[in-house]
């Protein structure tokens, strides 16, 4: 089994027959009314109490950052105060549903690793940043642009969902930004349909995806999932080992992160 240097960072985990609770939700839109996500508090709360259900204990919440639309300053006024609707609305975690920490899914533009503002917008208590790609084959000023996202910055870029624009991509890009530090999050729905898993399966084996979301909206049409893309992985011949390095890559990620905190409302 391949692996990468990320899959060295230690920490402690089960494996899969012991449960999925060390495995984080690292892509999520729970929030209400941030996006095309949750709408309201009620919807919200009805997610984390669904991804609580499934054995999920731990998740990232990461809304949409779009540079050409809004200000960090402004993004991050209407997240506070997303989070402190969330809390009055009932949130309790570690028992009705999971941790949350908060973080975004900023889109990729030209000048990213020069923008000072750019920390901010990462995972609470971290330097890890997701960001979502073009939906095009990526040029080698897009791919050198995230590589000085953490060679100027210092921060560590994770790519968003890697399954809906590896085919544009060639053979080498995704190596280049392995190499360069970069890691990589694939959504459950990746492994779930069936055009798709075997080659998630494959893509996983071979040390190209080391976290994993849901990518929940609401509960219909884009609902939480990750219980089921772990099951299938889970099935693998290698379902375990796989499965460890994806607990042991979440625990490295999320080794400082600051979780919501009900008591003051707000969120370090």
């Amino acid at each position: 089994m391949k692996s990468n240097n990320v899959n060295s960072f230690a920490g402690s985990c089960k494996t899969y027959g012991e449960g999925f609770w060390k495995i984080s939700d690292f892509h999520s839109h729970v929030l209400p009314g941030m996006d095309d996500g949750a709408k309201d508090v009620t919807e919200s709360l009805a997610m984390l109490s669904r991804i609580k259900q499934q054995g999920i204990s731990s998740m990232v919440s990461t809304s949409h950052f779009y540079a050409d639309r809004e200000t960090p300053d402004s993004f991050l006024a209407r997240r506070a105060q997303a989070v402190a609707e969330l809390i009055r609305g009932g949130y309790h975690p570690d028992t009705e549903h999971p941790l949350l920490c908060i973080g975004a899914e900023v889109a990729f533009f030209t000048g990213m690793a020069r923008s000072a503002q750019l920390e901010r917008l990462c995972i609470s208590g971290t330097r890890f940043l997701l960001i979502e790609m073009p939906f095009a084959k990526w040029s080698d000023s897009v791919i050198n642009e995230v590589l000085a996202v953490r060679e100027a910055l210092g921060l560590k870029p994770i790519i968003a969902h890697i399954e809906r624009y590896i085919d544009y991509q060639k053979g080498s890009t995704l190596g280049r930004l392995i190499e360069g530090g970069v890691l990589i999050q694939s959504n459950a729905e990746y492994f779930t349909e069936k055009k798709t898993c075997r080659k998630a399966l494959k893509l996983l084996l071979q040390g190209g995806i080391h976290l994993l979301g849901s990518d929940a909206h609401n509960l219909d049409s884009r609902p939480p999932n990750l219980d089921r893309g772990l099951e299938i992985i889970a099935g693998h011949k290698y379902g375990e080992d796989m499965l460890r390095e994806i607990e042991e890559c979440s625990a490295y990620v999320l080794k400082k992160a600051k979780y919501i905190q009900t008591e003051t409302e707000t969120v370090g």
